[in-house]
């Protein structure tokens, strides 16, 4: 500043009047070699890291200031968000499944290698995607095969409608969908006695709707409801004021699910990083809204919370927050991959001038960047899409470095993506079949042929792919019953979709509801 009070405003700024500065830390900065800015302009530093500026300021009819300095630490963002793809609703997951393979040319230590691999796109993830514990928790340390977590795991409905109308009704009918919950358990349950206690417990039904009715929902009332609830008003047909959700649309959806209801998780991987000796999951997981582990180590995470991938360093402190919206999924790996587009290994790693990771999940020791092993990726691209990248290998004969596996990934086209657990871990089933190559020796292979075989390992957590759950619907004939909610009121209006016999209205008639918070209403 040149402390000139009349003119503050650097779009009049007097270009007589300059700054010239120098960050190396050493260099004095002079009006003939060094960089400089008008007064009133700022001084932009891109390159995270410590800097030290050293600033003279000049001034026609004045003398050189004497030399100013300041130290200043760049601190990058801990992580970058992304809006995910605001896909149609359905009951099944969209996604591809591509075989890659990729020749990386003679290095000085080994010779041209030829990688495959499989690259995962799910363009759904809100609702289709989910990681997932062991299925006796993260602190039983009890491993489990891949396949076996995803075939024990049922999806629960994505989201139900009692927030804004409770139904029932007075006379019999038949129910439709359980209101099946997942086999998630939370940190207090584990997942045998979870399934038990499904048995013993009388079926529950989150949200009643009529299947010869549309639910009118005020365009006010849009923006409180789930996005995905949004997409399936958008495919209804809603009569009135406001748009709305045919029960009927909700009944096929459920017919839909109903045959692949058994099928748990359609595609899984492994997924986050395990003490190999106890067996305890390592960092953090948060599956289905349900945390199940926070950790104090600083490893990159990735995520979704209120329809937004979130990649990078998410605290314990912030993740169970009620300040900040709750993710529906976190999990940790090893090492930022891809940000932005570009590679993001070293700074991941770098303890001077990047974000320092701790290196205390994996047991390969230093050479954990560098050695060729099977890897896998987990991210999303530039459209909102989630992506899964799986390449094969094993770990100290062949695969890739990180550095390499980066690279690659740039080149399938994720924006951002985290590292997550490899080697001998690394698998992916589909359908509860093994379609990855995997480098574990199988432990009972037939015949002492251990050398020839190749398994699942087992692992902690696992991702998985999965169908979503429609929301849960009653079908009946007779005239409904609805109970107001204690949440803050909601007017709504049902119209019939098709001719009442009963009334003979040909299905114009309608009844209007408003709901209020009276305890006795």
């Amino acid at each position: 500043d040149d402390d000139d009070d009349d003119d503050d405003d650097s779009n009049n700024r007097d270009e007589r009047n300059k700054v010239y500065y120098t960050t190396d830390g050493l260099t004095t900065p002079s009006e003939l070699h060094s960089k400089y800015v008008f007064c009133n302009e700022a001084i932009t530093l891109t390159a995270p890291a410590r800097v030290t500026v050293r600033a003279i300021a000049t001034g026609t009819n004045f003398s050189s200031s004497s030399v100013t300095q300041g130290v200043y630490k760049l601190m990058r963002p801990p992580y970058n968000t992304f809006p995910v793809k605001n896909a149609k609703y359905q009951v099944q997951p969209d996604l591809d499944v591509i075989v890659v393979t990729k020749d990386l040319p003679d290095s000085y230590y080994c010779p041209k290698r030829n990688i495959r691999g499989r690259l995962v796109v799910l363009r759904n993830p809100i609702g289709h995607f989910d990681v997932l514990p062991p299925l006796d928790g993260c602190s039983s340390g009890k491993l489990e095969l891949p396949s076996v977590s995803g075939r024990n795991f049922h999806p629960e409905p994505g989201f139900n409608l009692s927030s804004i109308v409770q139904s029932s009704v007075s006379t019999e009918a038949s129910i439709i969908n359980p209101g099946r919950r997942s086999l998630r358990a939370p940190p207090s349950e584990t997942l045998a006695n979870r399934r038990q206690n499904l048995k013993q417990t009388e079926v529950s039904v989150d949200t009643l709707l009529l299947q010869n009715v549309t639910l009118d929902i005020p365009e006010e009332q849009l923006r409180l409801l789930p996005r995905a609830l949004q997409q399936l008003i958008d495919q209804s047909s809603g009569e009135g004021d406001g748009r709305g959700i045919r029960a009927t649309l909700l009944e096929e959806l459920q017919q839909e699910y109903e045959k692949i209801s058994g099928a748990g998780c359609q595609l899984v991987t492994n997924a986050g990083f395990f003490n190999t000796t106890s067996g305890k999951c390592i960092g953090d997981l948060i599956g289905g809204g349900d945390v199940y582990q926070l950790s104090a180590l600083h490893n990159v995470n990735f995520g979704i919370r209120n329809d937004t991938f979130v990649t990078g360093y998410v605290t314990s402190e912030e993740a169970l927050d009620p300040a900040f919206p709750s993710f529906d999924f976190l999990i940790s790996g090893l090492g930022w991959l891809v940000r932005d587009g570009k590679s993001y290994v070293r700074e991941s790693f770098s303890t001077t001038t990047g974000d320092g990771e701790s290196m205390a999940p994996q047991t390969t020791g230093v050479q954990f960047l560098t050695v060729h092993s099977a890897r896998t990726a987990l991210g999303h691209d530039a459209e909102g899409n989630l992506m899964l990248l799986q390449i094969e290998g094993e770990t100290w004969v062949r695969g890739m470095t990180l550095y390499e596996f980066a690279d690659f990934a740039v080149e399938l086209g994720f924006m951002n993506a985290i590292n997550l657990d490899g080697g001998g871990s690394a698998t992916m089933t589909q359908n509860h079949t093994l379609v990855s190559e995997p480098s574990w020796k199988c432990p009972d292979a037939p015949y002492n042929a251990s050398e020839y075989f190749r398994c699942e390992k087992k692992v902690s957590s696992i991702t998985c792919i999965h169908a979503m759950a429609p929301p849960p619907i009653l079908r009946t004939n007779s005239t409904p019953t609805l109970v107001p909610t204690s949440s803050p009121s909601v007017t709504f209006t049902l119209h019939p979709t098709r001719q009442n016999s009963e009334t003979g209205d040909g299905g114009n008639a309608a009844v209007n509801v408003t709901t209020t918070t009276s305890d006795d209403a």
